[in-house]
């Protein structure tokens, strides 16, 4: 009787030991995760620039609120001449998404006048908020 008591005790801590393993992978891949795409955020912040193509011509066609190209003053009807020195029509994202989400350096022509921009997160404080700290802020409160 006592035996089939205890063999019942130990399958059952088993399967909290599992249940408890199974919590701890999911918890220390989310932090994993979590903390890879707080580094891509701060290292490259989201560019935010929607296109519209014409052959070889790459317009801007919108521009995401509280994005980088909102921060640098980047409007519709900028044509892109180059992301990360490539010409803009060769970029992959502009080819298949329509868009600008990452890059280091732009290059716009508005008007006739030529503007190189450089993509850090000092011209970016409202993205910075709006991309990292509030999902951040909603991960934690998720979590506890």
């Amino acid at each position: 009787m006592f035996k089939g008591i205890a063999e019942g005790m130990i399958q059952a801590n088993g399967k909290r030991w599992i249940h408890w393993g199974f919590l701890l992978v999911v918890v220390g891949y989310s932090l994993t995760l979590t903390i890879h795409f707080m580094l891509v955020i701060l290292n490259q912040p989201y560019v935010g620039v929607y296109t519209l193509k014409d052959g070889n011509k790459v317009t801007v066609s919108q521009v995401a609120p509280y994005s980088w190209g909102e921060s640098a003053r980047i409007q519709p009807g900028d044509t892109m001449l180059s992301i990360d020195g490539q010409p803009a029509f060769e970029n992959r994202n502009v080819r298949i998404f329509n868009m600008v989400g990452l890059a280091h350096k732009l290059t716009l022509d508005r008007d006739g006048t030529v503007r190189s921009l450089v993509v850090d997160n000092n011209s970016s404080q409202w993205a910075l908020l709006f991309y990292l700290v509030l999902p951040l802020g909603f991960f934690v409160y998720l979590f506890c």
